[in-house]
């Protein structure tokens, strides 16, 4: 299950069901080559920026993500 809402998380991990959230989606993609690094900088910064503002992804971890990906 790939979700970003808390509650909808919570239940899932009570019912001991595997859950990932979006920036699990990004490195399953780029680690396959489904995308590249700066496709994934791209879009993850759309995603934060422009889709959804207050989807709270951690900032290190996006921030350590798109070091990454830049290289």
């Amino acid at each position: 299950m790939v979700s970003s809402d808390n509650t909808l998380r919570k239940y899932a991990k009570s019912k001991r069901i595997d859950v990932h959230g979006h920036l699990w989606v990004f490195d399953q993609m780029y680690e396959s080559g489904t995308i590249t690094g700066q496709f994934a900088i791209n879009k993850l910064d759309e995603l934060r920026n422009k889709v959804n503002i207050n989807l709270g992804l951690p900032n290190t971890e996006c921030e350590n993500r798109i070091k990454l990906w830049a290289q």
